[in-house]
């Protein structure tokens, strides 16, 4: 008796399930929406091809620092450039890696730590001989900052660096102007040691006791302006002379004088 009412309900309801949806059709194949083109964004430029999103802007974004030199950096790097010769170059603002590197002969980790302790530190200025860039002396201009127990151990520790790989360090009070002979009499004992003759003489020249020659005016052979005498003090308190254009700074011809 059961089994003859669940067949008469499935014969009920057979029809309902074949019977076609509302409006008499049949469901087709579902049809795939077109692309629409998506809106760039803030950040993206708009696409080339209709369709496709144009990829997305870089997030690094910088911009210029400025100038290269603080005003009290560019001021003394202009004296600087008066107190030596033309047989040198300053480079202003150098990493210290490119200049000096630990030594070979300890392990790999030794080195990387070494080497770590020198890779974002930089030097003010360094002078290199022109013939072949040679660092012939380092300068730190020190201002305020460097009272700080921070800035001193830095500078600590460039002091022992440099001087390990015997390259000297000069640090140099910033001051609201300087003098290019004074400056040039301090750097002198340095530069003598790596310079060549022309950088002797140009390094403690002394204007003050330039005069005539005999009584003679000879002239530059660079610019035509009168030669005057001019004396350098050398070790052992030995003074030598020589011939010095009197349009220096402008022009820096020097000529040995044999007495």
């Amino acid at each position: 008796m059961l089994y003859l009412l669940s067949l008469l309900a499935l014969l009920v309801a057979l029809p309902v399930f074949l019977s076609p949806p509302s409006g008499g059709r049949r469901p087709g194949p579902r049809r795939t929406p077109e692309l629409q083109p998506r809106k760039p964004g803030p950040r993206e430029s708009p696409s080339p091809l209709p369709g496709f999103a144009a990829p997305p802007a870089p997030a690094e974004e910088y911009e210029t620092s400025g100038p290269l030199l603080s005003p009290a950096e560019r001021s003394f790097f202009g004296v600087l450039q008066l107190a030596t010769g033309d047989n040198m170059q300053i480079f202003p603002k150098v990493r210290l890696a490119d200049v000096i590197k630990p030594r070979r002969g300890g392990t790999r980790s030794r080195w990387q730590t070494g080497f770590n302790k020198i890779s974002a530190k930089h030097l003010d200025f360094l002078i290199c001989r022109s013939s072949d860039l040679k660092p012939l002396l380092a300068i730190e201009l020190n201002d305020r900052s460097h009272a700080a127990s921070e800035r001193a151990d830095r500078d600590s520790f460039l002091a022992r660096a440099l001087s390990s790989a015997g390259l000297p360090l000069v640090f140099i009070p910033a001051r609201s102007g300087y003098s290019p002979e004074k400056l040039r009499k301090t750097l002198a004992p340095y530069l003598l040691e790596a310079g060549d003759e022309r950088s002797r003489n140009q390094a403690n020249a002394v204007p003050e006791n330039t005069h005539a020659v005999d009584g003679e005016h000879p002239l530059c052979p660079l610019c035509s302006s009168p030669l005057t005498r001019q004396a350098v003090m050398l070790e052992g308190r030995t003074v030598k002379e020589y011939l010095a254009c009197s349009a220096y700074p402008d022009c820096r011809y020097t000529q040995p004088l044999d007495r």
